[in-house]
């Protein structure tokens, strides 16, 4: 399965004119709030081997990317892995521009498989092998306080809302046929989202207190249990198209 990665405070450099930029995808030094750690050298591998990385915005594979990696670029040293990215000339890359220009956007998460991981005696997942599959532009981190990477809120019920919309976007778009490389490429992304993000929010609404409305003639049924019922059925409709 797809994992997602974030790093905060990662822009190195911004060309404008060129539409360039050089940030830092992960690192080595830390243990994030999964207890995960990159041991250096976990990107050599596909950093030789990719010839297709996307850059994304808030890994919204549903649309078009915002950009791409040249692959030629990347580099992994001391900190972690470093990346060049050059954005195209649409609408969610002028967006991305300007958030960097603005100091609103510098965070950056990555998409990736675990190939090979090792166990420390502290508990901690170092993972030795990782597959880059994209980067992404990010407002928010990785931590237990905005929990939805990928998503525009840190709330599990408007989560659900967005999560049906791309749902039914990723299904219409697997519908059409002939899909290219590329394409299967970003579904496969969009799929790993959807289903990582079922299974956050419904472990945020179990955790969530029912809030019961009442009145002498009329009790109002809980949000909560109304959208887990939602999730329930979304979440068996998401396994059927896996």
């Amino acid at each position: 399965m797809i994992e997602l990665k974030n790093t905060p405070t990662t822009l190195m450099d911004v060309d404008a004119s060129s539409r360039r930029v050089e940030i830092r995808l992960a690192e080595h030094l830390t243990v994030d709030s999964h207890n995960d750690r990159f041991q250096k050298g976990a990107w050599a591998k596909t950093i030789s081997e990719s010839s297709y990385i996307p850059f994304l915005w808030n890994h919204d594979a549903s649309k078009i990317p915002a950009g791409l990696f040249d692959v030629k670029e990347f580099r992994e040293d001391e900190f972690g892995l470093r990346g060049v990215a050059k954005l195209d000339n649409n609408r969610t890359a002028d967006e991305i521009l300007d958030g960097y220009k603005s100091g609103s956007i510098n965070q950056h998460s990555v998409g990736f498989y675990t190939m090979q991981k090792k166990m420390a005696d502290n508990g901690v997942r170092i993972i030795t092998e990782a597959k880059l599959v994209e980067g992404s532009a990010v407002v928010f981190g990785s931590n237990p306080n905005t929990p939805f990477l990928g998503f525009k809120s840190a709330d599990p019920l408007e989560v659900l809302e967005e999560i049906k919309e791309r749902s039914e976007r990723f299904t219409k778009a697997i519908s059409v046929g002939n899909l290219t490389d590329e394409a299967r490429h970003r579904l496969a992304i969009e799929h790993a989202i959807i289903t990582k993000s079922l299974f956050d929010i419904n472990e945020s609404l179990k955790a969530k207190e029912p809030e019961v409305i009442s009145t002498p003639e009329l009790v109002l049924e809980p949000v909560v249990d109304m959208k887990m019922r939602e999730l329930a059925e979304l979440s068996k409709a998401w396994k059927n198209i896996k």
